[in-house]
């Protein structure tokens, strides 16, 4: 996911005080999903002051939103030549990297973002996310344990780290880390159809069962949570229900 609309932490203001207006009511057009209404004030920002990075990064921000990634990394490469140390820029580029599958790009921007914020969970979550797709998860691991400490409170962040574990066969870790995801999105039914499947194999077969019935309220007819559910009524000897 490309970084909101920001214009915090930069150095960097318009001319004059009206572009600044312009600015601040573009970015609540861009907040408020109207994105032809904000990239026509961002161009207009742009007209004023070519060289203003905020407007820079927030075009390339519509155009990747627009998935006109071409256009999109020339607005991100624009801005961090202008301002080398502008971590939101490299952030939203190693994003279109990581959507066109560029992925060393992409974790290099990763790398620069981080370096220049270090305290910013999302470069280490996103990164974490390709080192997965790679299969490096010794790498992810790390990345993901990172983001959570620095505030990461994201759902996602825990089921991708329980996933990891459960492959690599720590199944109370993995079990915890859906606990927490579940805790943070209590009818995500991929959440809890993956902590019940894990509840099934730790032969935990009461607690699966609860997953189980909580998913079957929503889908009361999904042939995969009626059979796993059987298969725990019948370990537990419970025939009759």
């Amino acid at each position: 996911m490309l970084n909101s609309a920001k214009t915090n932490n930069l150095n960097v203001t318009p001319k004059t005080h009206r572009m600044n207006t312009i600015l601040e009511q573009a970015v609540k057009f861009h907040q408020d999903g109207l994105l032809a209404d904000a990239e026509k004030l961002y161009k207009k920002v742009r007209k004023s002051d070519p060289k203003n990075i905020i407007a820079l990064q927030l075009l390339g921000v519509i155009a990747a939103e627009k998935k006109d990634f071409a256009l999109s990394l020339n607005f991100f490469s624009r801005a961090i030549s202008l301002q080398p140390s502008y971590a939101d820029a490299f952030y939203n580029r190693g994003n279109v990297y990581k959507t066109l599958q560029r992925y060393n790009e992409a974790l290099s921007d990763y790398q620069s973002t981080i370096e220049l914020n270090p305290c910013n969970f999302r470069p280490y979550f996103s990164r974490g996310n390709i080192y997965r797709e790679l299969g490096e998860f010794a790498k992810a691991i790390p990345d993901y344990t990172q983001s959570i400490l620095l505030g990461c409170d994201d759902p996602e962040v825990y089921c991708n780290r329980a996933v990891i574990l459960e492959d690599l066969g720590q199944l109370d870790g993995a079990l915890s880390d859906y606990d927490m995801a579940v805790d943070r999105s209590p009818k995500n039914p991929d959440i809890l159809t993956n902590r019940a499947n894990l509840l099934m194999k730790m032969k935990c077969y009461n607690q699966a069962i609860l997953d189980f019935n909580k998913l079957l309220s929503d889908k009361p007819q999904e042939q995969a949570f009626l059979n796993n559910r059987g298969i725990c009524l019948r370990e537990l000897c419970k025939f009759d229900l």
